[in-house]
């Protein structure tokens, strides 16, 4: 059980019953959290500086990393960008590269919020900010499979602890498919079955399983209407 608490400091108080280790905080005062309650080291750094330099990150990420923070939870957008590295199109932004460097986990939001591979006006509403998620990878050629591939770039390029979801569904099978574990805070995977120990002898064939399964979902989701 993880509870989610969206608390400004003011709001703090003890949560009985409830370990501390079982508590994540999102909250920008997240500093307060780190030096003055024992969830500290479940305190999740929110950003929200959109139109930060590089430069500008770089600093806030140093600073977070000398404060004690360990976790810091950007947008998706943020973490990536359309280019040619590798299959799908999509590779690990600056922004990613920066808060690795710092030794800083990451969550991410926020997934099926909105759909990929659509232009505005690709469809009666659709306006700028219906892609807002996607806006760093538009020039990818994105299609509604592509949500696997980004799940496969924020896990296995990037290493994020978690990626916030509208719909379970997809991120359960894409954790089932290319056989995950939990992740810590230290960005550890849990590594206590059997299963996990053949992980790595089979990720040729969940990466396969990946790419058909992103295009069926493509094909499926294009025969029904989206």
């Amino acid at each position: 059980m993880v509870c989610l608490l969206f608390y400004d400091r003011r709001c703090y108080m003890p949560f009985h019953d409830v370990a501390c280790s079982h508590v994540l905080s999102v909250d920008t005062s997240v500093i307060y959290w780190v030096k003055n309650t024992d969830y500290g080291a479940q305190a999740v750094a929110l950003d929200e500086q959109y139109e930060a330099t590089e430069e500008e990150f770089r600093a806030w990420h140093e600073m977070l990393q000398a404060e004690g923070v360990k976790i810091v939870a950007p947008p998706m957008w943020m973490l990536v960008e359309s280019g040619d590295s590798n299959e799908f199109g999509i590779v690990p932004s600056a922004y990613a590269n920066s808060a690795i460097e710092h030794n800083l986990g990451i969550i991410t939001w926020t997934l099926e919020r909105t759909p990929p591979g659509l232009a505005v006006g690709a469809k009666p509403g659709l306006a700028e900010g219906d892609v807002w998620y996607w806006s760093s990878t538009q020039e990818a050629g994105l299609t509604d499979g592509s949500k696997y591939e980004l799940l496969h770039v924020l896990s296995n390029d990037i290493g994020v602890l978690g990626v916030f979801a509208d719909w379970p569904a997809t991120v359960t099978f894409f954790a089932n498919c290319m056989e995950l574990g939990l992740r810590s805070a230290d960005g550890d995977v849990a590594d206590d079955s059997e299963e996990a120990a053949t992980a790595s002898d089979s990720s040729s064939g969940s990466s396969r399983a990946l790419k058909v399964a992103s295009r069926l979902a493509s094909v499926g989701l294009r025969l029904v209407g989206f």
